[in-house]
């Protein structure tokens, strides 16, 4: 069970479990032009809805950062335009490598590499 906590917005503070069955990045990026903030719970996860949930999330907050103009970055690349962010998506995919955000915030997206365990 992947859980949605608000950050900012009407529901600031409130925590959600995320519903079955519908596309995470659709409902993130829905997050992302209200021009909320979330973080994401993890911990009672399966495999399955860390995968779909973690690359929601990821993608959306590059979405947020490009849209705010502070880019995303991977592996010393800059992805700073709604067009870069399919490049972004598929360096992170052919990669070969598990990753993870190591920042967001006013300096932009950072995504870094983690060794898989």
């Amino acid at each position: 069970m992947v859980k949605i906590k608000c950050l900012t917005g009407p529901y600031a503070g409130q925590i959600r479990e995320a519903p079955e069955n519908q596309n995470p990045l659709k409902i993130l990026v829905s997050m992302v032009e209200l021009g909320w903030q979330w973080e994401i719970d993890f911990s009672s996860a399966t495999r399955n809805e860390t995968i779909a949930w973690g690359g929601a999330d990821l993608m959306a907050r590059a979405i947020r950062a490009v849209r705010e103009g502070r880019g995303a970055f991977f592996m010393g690349v800059e992805y700073s335009t709604m067009e870069d962010l399919q490049t972004f998506e598929d360096e992170i995919v052919s990669s070969g490598y598990h990753v993870q955000v190591a920042s967001d915030d006013h300096n932009g997206l950072v995504v870094y590499t983690i060794t898989p365990e």
